[in-house]
Parts: C-alpha cells; sequence; structure tokens
C-alpha cells in the first residue's frame, strides 16, 4: 500500500528560513549558521525514509504538517507529527528527537498563530485521502510533557495525562466525596491534589505480557507513547506502548474473571484504570476506625447546600493528607479496559 515510501521524494522544507531563525532566536542550542536545518527535519527524513511502511508524508513531515494546516486540518497535522515521534524514538537517537520537540514547538507557538503564505505548499486531493487513511488505522498518544501540549495547542485535544487525571478524579463516591475534597485542598493547599494524581499516575502498571512470565508491567512514568493500531482490516485498535528503552510492547488487559487478554479498543477513552484493591474497602476501613475527615467531608457534601463554599477551617487538613496519602499507597493501580472494570465491580457489589 505505501510503496511509495521506499522512494526518495526530497520535498522542500517550506518555512526553513523562517524555522531556523526562530531557533536560534528561541533556543540555547544553535544551528551551525542561520539556515543549517539538517540536524531537524531533514535528518529525521533522511532516517525514516530507508524504514519499511514509513509512507512518504511521515518522513516528509515538514512539508505535509505545514500543507494540512493549510488546508484546516489540525487534527491531522496533530496525529501525523505524534506519529513522526513514535518512529523516531524506535529508529532515531535523543538529539534528533530532541530537535524535533523543537519544531513542534514552532508549528504550535509561531505557524498556526500567523497567517502564512501557501503559495509554497500544495496539497493535492489524492494525498489527503491517503494521509486520513493512514491516520484513520494508527494513533499515537504522547506522554512527553512539553511535547504533548505542543500538539494539544494545535488542535485542542487533552493530551494522555489530562484524561488519566479525569479518570481519577472520577473516583467520586458517596463515601469518598473526591470533588468536595479537591475544593478544600484548593484553598488549603492548592497544589497537592495535582501531586496526589501525579502520583497514582506515574506508578500505574501496564500489563505487556501475558499471565505467569516475569517482569509483566512496566510503570507508566516509563512509557513515552501509547500506539493504537487497526490490524488486518479490524474495526477495533490494538494497543502497544513503546517504553524510555524505545522499545515496543503489546498491552494487556485484566479481566473480571481473573484471566488477562490483549487489549483491544475503539478509542482511548476505552481505558480507565483499575485498583488492585477496591476504593470503597480502603476508604470504609479508613472511616470505620472513627473520627475521619473524609467522612467529615462526605456528611457535609451530601447535607449542607453551601457545600460549593465549604470553610477550610472546619478540617483538619494535616489528618486529611494522611488519610489521602494512605488511600494513595493502599493499593497499585493498573490499566484496565473500562468495560472489563465495570464487570469487576458489579462482581464485587454482588
Amino acid at each position: 500500500m505505501y510503496r511509495e515510501s521506499l522512494k526518495t521524494m526530497d520535498k522542500e522544507f517550506p518555512y526553513k528560513e523562517w524555522f531556523c531563525n526562530w531557533f536560534n532566536a528561541n533556543v540555547k542550542r544553535k544551528t551551525s549558521d542561520d539556515k543549517a536545518c539538517n540536524p531537524y527535519a531533514e535528518g529525521i527524513c533522511k532516517l525514516l525514509k530507508n524504514q519499511p511502511n514509513i509512507p512518504d508524508f511521515e518522513r516528509e513531515y515538514s512539508y505535509y504538517v505545514p500543507a494540512l494546516l493549510l488546508r484546516g486540518e489540525r487534527d491531522l497535522a496533530k496525529k501525523l507529527l505524534a506519529c513522526v515521534y513514535a518512529d523516531v524514538c524506535v529508529y532515531e537517537n535523543s538529539k534528533s528527537l530532541s530537535y524535533f520537540k523543537c519544531y513542534c514547538k514552532f508549528i504550535a507557538k509561531e505557524f498556526i498563530k500567523k497567517e502564512v503564505d501557501g503559495t509554497s505548499v500544495q496539497l493535492e486531493d489524492r494525498k489527503l485521502k491517503k494521509i486520513k487513511t493512514y491516520l484513520n488505522i494508527r494513533e499515537v498518544w504522547i506522554i512527553d510533557k512539553n511535547l504533548a501540549n505542543y500538539l494539544k495547542i494545535i488542535d485542542g485535544v487533552k493530551p494522555l495525562k489530562e484524561l488519566f487525571s479525569i479518570r481519577i478524579e472520577k473516583w467520586k463516591r458517596s463515601y469518598f466525596h473526591l470533588d468536595t475534597i479537591i475544593k478544600v485542598f484548593k484553598k488549603t493547599k492548592p497544589f497537592y491534589m495535582r501531586k496526589w494524581k501525579k502520583d497514582i499516575r506515574e506508578c500505574i502498571k501496564v500489563i505487556v505480557a501475558p499471565p505467569l512470565e516475569s517482569d509483566d508491567f512496566i510503570q507508566y512514568k516509563d512509557v513515552k507513547a501509547f500506539e493504537l493500531r487497526r490490524k488486518n482490516g479490524k474495526e477495533y485498535f490494538s494497543v502497544e506502548i513503546i517504553d524510555k528503552k524505545n522499545k515496543k510492547h503489546i498491552v494487556w488487559t485484566p479481566l473480571a474473571n481473573g484471566n488477562r487478554s490483549e487489549m483491544r479498543v475503539n478509542r482511548m477513552d476505552d481505558i480507565t484504570i483499575d485498583h488492585d484493591y477496591p476504593l470503597e474497602l480502603i476508604v470504609k476501613g479508613i472511616i470505620q476506625r472513627g473520627n475521619s475527615e473524609i467522612e467529615k467531608i462526605a456528611k457535609i457534601a451530601t447535607t449542607d447546600i453551601k457545600t460549593k463554599i465549604i470553610i477550610p477551617n472546619e478540617i483538619n487538613i494535616e489528618k486529611l493528607i494522611k488519610e489521602m496519602e494512605e488511600i494513595k499507597k493502599a493499593t497499585s493501580y493498573t490499566l484496565m479496559l473500562r468495560s472489563e472494570n465495570a464487570k469487576k465491580s458489579n462482581n464485587i457489589i454482588s
């Protein structure tokens, strides 16, 4: 399908001088001269052209990303950059990757905010169709904070960090009124909940092996990117990760019956975070000891119409922190299909 990707397209790097001038004005590392761009897009293009199954529009991203943006295809431009990142992680060294991040920052901070003359780049309908087809079967979610934020500027979609933080924030229960707890900390220790969520997220286990195999998981903090691919014409995506050693792994999900299967999803939203030991048992264990700040907040939240402006001095903040730390450390967390997580919860309730 992508035999043309093995050919040398040698598309001109458009806006090359603009990018290099911006780079020299904004980045501590300098090019060898004001117009030297070989370490950036050109070096990556030469690398990717020798790899099988890399389409020409990915290798020549410095041409096709601006072309897509000028056609109003922000989502496709962002997805194309994410795919390039994934392949550069696997095939290239950190120096080229660093330059690539600078290019993404340039696109996000400079290119899309200015009216640009598009006469130097053209995107045929035939090529646009091929790009859409390719990006319909491949989707990359980047964990690197800065790069993910640049891509968010391009198309506005929340990065993976934010999606998983939202998962954690949805742990609200009648006995664990998390949204009210967040409000309490906003008025007293505004950065505490950000760190609490980050600590949980960083230690999430991503299972990468079938049962009975050793070293069967990688922690989220050691993952560079998630990659979703439709294989062999399937409607669903298979899920893989790229770890910090630049190796790819198939992702597995725990099942409600205690087994495992390869993770298959329709979208990233199908993946959730599972408590290996149920949240209900953890929180109720704290409450049963008596005089719990979490229980106090839950009662206020369910009975006081003024809970939106809860008074912090009603709560012992240091004691609340101890309870929240206990919840955080009482179990490990694992990525799991949302559907299997719902089945598991129903099994616990029944």
